[in-house]
């Protein structure tokens, strides 16, 4: 008698060790959920106007962009369309395997686009304040950091000595995969001003709040999601929020402004049609195939908030 097959046991989405393994072991480039091209149409249409006056012109110090949860998707190397200089684009991942990775892909991709535009830096009209070829280096390439995004000083470390805030926030399928994760307690004291109170948090509520931390008023998040119901906080009443006793804490928190959703509005909430790439045979039959049901994925656009 054959023996049963045995259960495969969930990937650990939310855990370093499972990152570090798939993207040491593997580093081809991998999209999830939306192709590249896809993407950045998406972020053209909603994450840019703020960057671009009223004649079309660029503000040079405009958008600055962290993309969270880089993987080895090739969206990274695609945000350096959208910015003046390379260096506004700040890709941050969970694991350092996929960090060097994709800084490895941008050297063998815009090195000889980076030593033309060192050639001439010192010519470049348009750079304002000291145009030397050492400055117009260290533009020249994206930023890499590996980060991990439910730790608050972690995230605040991604603000660089100048203070700068970030416009856009990009995020692919990330916040699905810390919404696999425990929940997670912090020392806080919003419910008791006289003292630090511990507090459990959904991880996306928590990383919601740090992320609000470095993004700057009316910067946008733009997300990318598998989950029709990815953000509650968003969208939830007083009497609403996360199953399970251990959240009244936060609910509470949410009622008194000290919640997520203080710091973040949703703009935008949409239905995306995942384009259909196959047809099943039917028994092995040229001419009969049956058609696979829609997929639907979810863009959300957050707005973040002028309280600080």
């Amino acid at each position: 008698m054959p023996s049963r097959p045995t259960s495969m046991k969930a990937p650990s989405f939310s855990s370093r060790s499972y990152w570090d393994d798939r993207f040491t072991g593997d580093q081809i480039t991998f999209e999830w959920l939306l192709s590249v091209g896809d993407t950045i149409n998406i972020i053209k249409g909603v994450g840019l106007n703020r960057s671009v006056d009223e004649q079309g012109a660029r503000n040079d110090s405009e958008p600055r962009i962290l993309h969270i949860g880089c993987g080895t998707s090739d969206l990274s190397l695609r945000l350096r369309e959208l910015t003046r200089w390379p260096a506004q684009v700040h890709n941050v991942d969970f694991s350092e395997a996929a960090i060097e990775h994709g800084r490895m892909k941008e050297l063998q991709a815009f090195s000889a686009d980076a030593a033309s535009t060192n050639a001439v830096g010192s010519r470049d009209s348009g750079v304002s304040g000291p145009t030397s070829t050492e400055v117009v280096e260290e533009r020249s390439w994206m930023q890499w950091s590996t980060v991990d995004l439910l730790s608050l000083p972690s995230v605040q470390s991604l603000v660089g000595d100048d203070g700068g805030l970030y416009d856009l926030i990009i995020d692919k399928s990330t916040s699905d995969a810390i919404a696999c994760g425990e929940n997670i307690t912090i020392m806080s004291s919003w419910t008791q001003p006289d003292g630090p109170d511990p507090i459990s948090m959904h991880p996306v509520d928590l990383l919601a709040l740090h992320l609000a931390a470095v993004t700057a008023p009316d910067g946008r998040w733009i997300v990318i999601s598998y989950s029709e119901d990815r953000f509650p906080f968003l969208e939830r009443e007083d009497e609403q929020g996360h199953d399970g006793a251990e959240d009244s804490l936060l609910q509470v928190d949410s009622r008194r402004g000290f919640g997520p959703g203080r710091f973040w509005n949703l703009e935008r909430k949409a239905q995306i049609t995942v384009p259909a790439t196959e047809e099943a045979v039917v028994g092995g039959t040229p001419g009969q195939t049956v058609h696979w049901p829609e997929i639907y994925h979810w863009l959300y656009v957050l707005i973040r908030t002028k309280d600080p």
